[in-house]
Order: C-alpha cells, then structure tokens, then sequence
C-alpha cells in the first residue's frame, strides 16, 4: 500500500508524516509503552511483522526528529481496521489524533473500502469522543478484550 509523505503545520510546528519502515520499530515501540500498559505493549517481532505486512500501512508523524504519533492500519477487502493509535503524551490535544485518523479514512476510501473499525478502552472517555466526532459509532461491547487487564472493549464502526 502506497502512502506519499508529506509536510503539515500544526500550531506552528512543522510535522512530517510518512509510512513506517524498520527504522521506525524502536521509537513506535517506546511511544507504545509510553502509553499503554505494559501487558498490552507489544514485541520487536509482531511489530516488524505488522509494519512489512503488505496488507498493513502503519503511518508515523515526527516533529524535529522526534516521533510524535504513530497510526496502525490493516486493510482487508471489506474493511479497514485501525489496530493501533498513539499520540505522544507532550503532542495531545493538539489535533494529530485528528489528523491520523483522517488519513486513515482517506486511505481506506482509495481503496474502495466503505468501512473503518476500531477497539477502544471502555474506559479511554477521551478516545472516545474523538472517534464519535470523527462519525464512528459503538457497535458492540467485547467483553474482557484486554484480557491481562480484565477489561472491556468498546468496538466502534464508520461506515463510508
């Protein structure tokens, strides 16, 4: 799957958003354990396997070098499902979110996919109503999804 970087301004600061490649496995893994806890953080090995997936873009966005955001997408031929989204704690609340997830929508549009889906914490109040001003919408309720954490997951859909 093809992705043209690109240059954005956000609040006066220069980003650049690209596809991830093997450079990116160390910074994607630290900003993941940066933000979840550490039984949900994933390995060296699954991440290399997600971002060479052929069927999988993930997308990073770096601010004077640094990686600020990462967003995980996996395509099949009747949907498009983000598997992850991270925003570095000093860049939320910024509109980056926004922004990655707007790709990904534009990404799953050119592929002539007219669904997008998605998990979120029950719990991640927040996460959730970026999701529903984006138009996702809850579709179920998965029970015990972050098994090591006994917790539920909210499964959301946009329908395109």
């Amino acid at each position: 799957m093809t992705f043209n970087p690109m240059k954005v301004k956000i609040n006066g600061l220069q980003y650049y958003l690209r596809k991830a490649d093997s450079s990116d496995l160390v910074n994607i893994l630290d900003l993941q354990y940066q933000l979840c806890p550490r039984p949900l953080c994933w390995n060296i090995k699954y991440l290399t396997t997600e971002i060479t997936n052929p069927e999988n873009i993930y997308l990073v966005l770096y601010c004077r070098q640094q990686l600020a955001a990462v967003l995980g997408l996996k395509m099949s031929s009747d949907e498009g499902h983000i598997a992850f989204i991270g925003v570095k704690l000093e860049y939320q609340f910024q509109g980056i979110g926004t922004l990655l997830l707007q790709q990904a929508i534009t990404l799953v549009r050119n592929n002539y996919i007219d669904k997008i889906t998605l998990e979120v914490n029950v719990k991640n109040v927040h996460a959730q109503r970026i999701y529903r001003k984006m138009g996702f919408i809850p579709d179920s309720i998965r029970k015990n999804y972050y098994a090591t954490l006994q917790e539920d997951a909210i499964n959301m859909v946009l329908k395109l």
